[in-house]
């Protein structure tokens, strides 16, 4: 027998909640650490829905229609409508990075859940806010699963590397159980039964207090060296069922709580994440997870006797004889992307059994029929136009990147987004519905940058790639010659964004080279027949052609600009852009990750006041050289110039804004890490990559930051608030709607679009 191995009394368990700028405490909990404050409505979503990863659903068992879900990058996502609509959990909740987590267990009168890797955190307002829980004992040891067990008290199970953990009075007490890993828990009436390391089954009758332990028996036979990876069981009048998956072994089934398993399917093939409705025990789920191999979800009828598949893709159906019962997403249609079913990315409605939900990287489905069917549940289907075109509402599952929002100047109703991972979309009808409109770029993973034709409609030029996340840490690195994923372009539309072409040779000696095209501008003083581009290829110049090219013929041709900006290594250039009064270019040159992750080839800004033929460094000697992400300067004196920055191995506390008065001249760190630390009461360290001047007002400046949102300054950077009511951690621009210049649309990594008042109420 394992009994209580050791009692450690903690604190009481944090459970404060911050909303707006009043702290209360729960009585019996401690205050609160740091500042937090919730999604309060102020900005909605625009986008198509969709796109990026999405993994651990959860379904309440108590409030109907409560739902969560999160992201690799964006956060934790909730719903209170059964998924017709999702909201993102304010990030300072505490919730980003969030794909290994565990799902969430309930309680009718609070949730609780992980954050990170050790942190336990409690809601008591249906999700809304999430203080931290104070004092856990299992230290730096990440919590592997929890288990609510309500009752008298309600009690909570900690899983961890080092054991179980138990608390039945709301965390102000915990004990380790159980001195082993193991599964998940689940509840067989006044039986608690968990699989645990070393190849054994473990048994609580005291509501987990004690436990014991017994062989893994299949078939009459003990089962050694093939650890559990899933647990799944309920109870019903017919009795109990408990169903677990083995690696490199199968399915096997009990209904014995445990005492003996018989084989109910193998070989094993990633069913890592096994699912019951409570109150019944015929229908069980097995989802192979976290592979592009297997890709099933198979679903039993009789208990796990017999297996077949629930989710069958055209494509994936064709394969195997099957018939297809998925309705394909617009992913599907048009990007054609394989699919996996996400890590905990399954959950069946405890209150419908027949409801069930299922994610992937980039889409969510729903089942109302128990599996025979399953229809997009990511975004809202309209038909727009007179050809009553497929077109995409946001439902605020925006769960992607996206590098800018664009107006057209000569359809107003017309916007564009320019995403990571799914490349393009257009409205007609001002950010309302959304349409994919990628086709015919060659490099369709990410349009970093859009040039709009002032004086000839429906012509646009985008800046592509098959290299995703400049200049975000992660690709900041070195770029391989010749490796398709690294390639990318120019790519031109003369139909309004709806179609794109290449308009030159990829890799001919008047055309481009096939790399990485980060940026594209267009001189709008240049005659409308023979269009004048710049475009910024993004390399090292060692054995690639990174540089600035220039094309005097709408992009027909190009010829590289040398001596261009930027010093090799570093030529990795982000962003050009014209100054729109003096007609000068300037270059924005970011950060150069070497193999032991320091920055120590400068970039920084360049300026040129010939149409490119010579240029000059307007920012050597000073800190925000060594990774600089954007830049914006006041439209009436290019002289007066901000600049963004990033915080790097070897550079730290050196991100924020810089400004210069004197073109260049010198500088000041008006906003640094410990400003923005200050004002938004969040984390220091930080990766600043966007900075903005509103249009009408040059001194009401606004930074994005990649830890701690929004901030913005009222008189030109000599001071800054944060805008604590923009939910997204991570900020990529800062946009302003032509038709109405008191609101703001800003673009986030992994969180989407938002769009909300340009300050707050």
């Amino acid at each position: 027998m394992s009994r209580i191995m050791e009692e450690r009394k903690h604190g009481e368990c944090a459970a404060y909640g911050l909303m707006f700028w009043a702290v209360f405490v729960i009585m019996g909990m401690s205050a609160p650490s740091s500042f937090a404050t919730v999604n309060t409505g102020v900005f909605s979503p625009r986008g198509i829905g969709g796109g990026g990863g999405m993994y651990v659903l959860s379904i309440s068992p108590y409030d109907e229609g409560l739902m969560f879900l999160v992201t690799d990058m964006g956060g934790a996502y909730r719903s209170e409508d059964g998924g017709e609509r999702w909201e993102l959990i304010h990030y300072t909740q505490g919730f980003r990075f969030m794909q290994f987590s565990t799902p969430p267990v309930f309680f009718k009168d609070r949730i609780y859940w992980r954050s990170g890797k050790t942190a336990l955190r409690v809601s008591t307002d249906q999700g809304r806010s999430w203080p931290k829980v104070d004092g856990m004992p299992w230290g730096k040891e990440a919590i592997l699963h929890l288990t609510a067990i309500p009752g008298s008290p309600d009690v909570l199970l900690v899983g961890t590397k080092g054991g179980l953990w138990r608390t039945d009075d709301d965390c102000a007490t915990w004990k380790i159980v159980l001195d082993r890993q193991t599964t998940e828990t689940v509840i067989l009436g006044e039986v608690l039964c968990a699989m645990a390391d070393p190849d054994v089954v473990a048994r609580s009758r005291d509501r987990g207090q004690t436990w014991t332990t017994s062989p893994v028996v299949v078939d009459g036979r003990a089962i050694k060296g093939h650890p559990a990876m899933g647990l799944t069981g309920a109870v019903s009048e017919k009795g109990s069922l408990m169903v677990a998956s083995l690696h490199k072994f199968g399915i096997i089934r009990s209904t014995d709580q445990g005492s003996s398993w018989a084989l109910a399917h193998s070989p094993y093939g990633g069913e890592n994440h096994l699912v019951m409705a409570p109150g019944q025990i015929d229908v069980v789920y097995a989802a192979q997870t976290g592979s592009n191999v297997n890709i099933n979800l198979l679903r039993s009828i009789d208990g796990g006797q017999s297996w077949s598949p629930s989710f069958r893709m055209a494509d994936f159906a064709r394969k195997y004889g099957w018939k297809a019962n998925v309705e394909p997403t617009w992913i599907q249609d048009s990007l054609k992307w394989s699919y996996l079913i996400s890590p905990k990315g399954f959950a069946v409605n405890p209150r419908k059994p027949e409801e069930a939900f299922l994610v992937t990287q980039g889409e969510l489905y729903r089942t109302r029929d128990g599996g025979e069917t399953w229809h997009p549940r990511m975004a809202t289907e309209v038909a727009v136009g007179p050809e009553k075109s497929a077109h995409y509402q946001s439902i605020g599952l925006e769960v992607t990147s996206a590098w800018g929002y664009h107006f057209d100047p000569h359809h107003p109703a017309r916007h564009y987004i320019t995403y990571t991972d799914i490349g393009f979309a257009r409205s007609p009808d001002s950010g309302k519905s959304w349409q994919w409109t990628a086709q015919g770029s060659p490099w369709r993973n990410t349009f970093y940058d859009l040039a709009i034709d002032p004086d000839v409609s429906d012509v646009l030029y985008a800046a592509v790639s098959a290299r995703h996340d400049i200049p975000h840490h992660s690709n900041l690195s070195v770029t391989k010659s010749g490796y398709r994923g690294h390639q990318g372009g120019v790519v031109r539309s003369t139909d309004g964004g709806l179609s794109w072409q290449v308009p030159y040779k990829p890799g001919s000696s008047s055309g481009l080279p096939k790399q990485v095209c980060t940026t594209v501008l267009l001189d709008p003083k240049s005659p409308t027949d023979r269009r004048i581009l710049y475009a910024g290829i993004y390399g090292e110049g060692d054995d690639d052609e990174a540089g600035v090219y220039k094309s005097v013929d709408g992009g027909t041709s190009w010829a590289k600009i040398s001596p261009g900006p930027g010093v090799a290594p570093n030529l990795h250039i982000y962003r050009l852009r014209m100054h729109p009064k003096s007609g000068n270019l300037y270059c924005l040159i970011t950060g150069l990750r070497s193999k032991n992750n320091y920055f120590t080839a400068p970039g920084g800004v360049w300026k040129s006041t010939d149409g490119g033929e010579t240029w000059k460094p307007i920012s050597s000697g000073v800190n925000l050289v060594w990774w600089t992400t954007n830049f914006a300067w006041d439209p009436e004196n290019e002289d007066v110039m901000y600049v963004s920055a990033g915080s790097s191995e070897g550079h730290w506390m050196q991100g924020g804004i810089y400004k210069t008065t004197d073109g260049g001249g010198s500088w000041a760190h008006v906003l640094t890490d410990e400003m923005i630390q200050k004002a938004a009461r969040g984390e220091s360290y930080e990766q600043t990559m966007a900075v903005a001047l509103h249009p009408q007002n040059s001194r009401l400046v606004y930074a994005g930051t990649s830890r701690n949102g929004l901030l913005y300054s009222q008189d030109g950077g000599a001071t800054w608030r944060h805008y604590s009511e923009f939910p997204a951690a991570t900020v990529q621009s800062i946009n302003f709607d032509p038709a109405d210049m008191t609101r703001i649309i800003v673009t986030t990594f992994g969180q989407g679009v938002f769009e909300g008042p340009y300050l707050p109420q």
